[in-house]
């Protein structure tokens, strides 16, 4: 089975500076299991709460989606957290660490974790 610090030390900085932080968060502080699932980071309580996934965009701009399977129930006061059209999952990108709004990412992993022991998990079938 791959292993997610693995999977973090095959990056280039920032990315791999930014994984690797949201990883010990998600380990260390909220003690989410780590699994790689679809070739990227997952990380569960009872189910899926969150994942990693690098990204690229046009400008040579990299960075890292931090994405909530749950993400249309989080508050989100700020309003950083992009849906893309998708009815469950919404993402916070991260390009770097000096920017990263440690305080808003901490409170939106612990109301995940919540909703992950209060809301049962449905798979949505696409008709």
């Amino acid at each position: 089975m791959p292993c997610v610090e693995d999977y973090i030390y095959e990056f280039e900085e920032p990315q791999q500076e930014i994984l690797l932080h949201l990883h010990q968060l998600l380990t260390l502080e909220f003690g989410l299991k780590e699994n790689i699932r679809f070739k990227i980071p997952f990380y569960d309580h009872i189910n899926w709460v969150c994942y990693l996934r690098p990204f690229s965009c046009p400008k040579n701009k990299t960075g890292i989606s931090l994405s909530f399977v749950k993400g249309n129930f989080l508050s989100d006061p700020n309003n950083l957290l992009k849906s893309r059209k998708r009815k469950r999952v919404c993402d916070l990108e991260i390009y770097t660490l000096s920017k990263l709004p440690e305080t808003y990412i901490k409170s939106l992993i612990q109301e995940a974790i919540i909703l992950d022991e209060t809301t049962p998990f449905k798979f949505i079938v696409k008709k």
